[in-house]
């Protein structure tokens, strides 16, 4: 009866020993869960850091495109450019091209801006002087749609035109087309 006391107390401190391992087993994977967990976390923040990384600099390199296109556009604006009349405040008319007008919008785009087109602006029939304000409202208006083709052709992309009301006062402005 001894050797099995003896025999039952041996087997009792290997249950012993196996469940202390178990335990210690158990209590170093709860500590790897929660290391894997906080690895887990970590990573998702590093992968959440790179994709807005990823979007700004793609938005960067979108930013650097555009100026280089418009940078380009303006080097070459006498492409497309057409003739306009300006018809100043004594309503006395003269001609040039448009490319200046449209070098002054691709400078306004560089910086982030859109520009008012100014009602002076007209693109008219050669020896036609005489013009009501009907007529001259239609010349200002192929005006805009001139410009908008040229800034198209220019940049390839095209432009938006909107009309605002500034001051009780209407005016058209000209914004880059994306």
């Amino acid at each position: 009866m001894v050797a099995a006391l003896k025999q039952l107390a041996s087997e009792s401190q290997a249950h012993a020993a196996v469940q202390k391992d178990m335990v210690q087993e158990l209590k170093q994977l709860t500590s790897d869960f929660k290391t894997q967990a906080t690895l887990q976390t970590a990573m998702t923040e590093v992968l959440k850091s790179m994709h807005a990384l990823m979007i700004s600099v793609s938005a960067e390199n979108k930013k650097q495109a555009r100026c280089a296109r418009l940078q380009t556009a303006w080097l070459h604006a006498e492409a497309g450019a057409f003739t306009i009349t300006i018809m100043n405040e004594y309503s006395q008319l003269s001609t040039t091209t448009s490319t200046d007008c449209a070098r002054g919008v691709l400078k306004s785009f560089m910086e982030g801006n859109g520009q008012y087109i100014d009602e002076k602006y007209l693109v008219r029939e050669p020896n036609h002087y005489s013009l009501s304000e009907a007529q001259k409202n239609e010349c200002r208006a192929a005006f805009r749609t001139a410009l908008v083709n040229q800034i198209h052709v220019l940049t390839g992309s095209k432009p938006r035109l909107d009309e605002q009301d500034v001051g009780g006062v209407k005016r058209w402005a000209i914004y880059c087309g994306e």
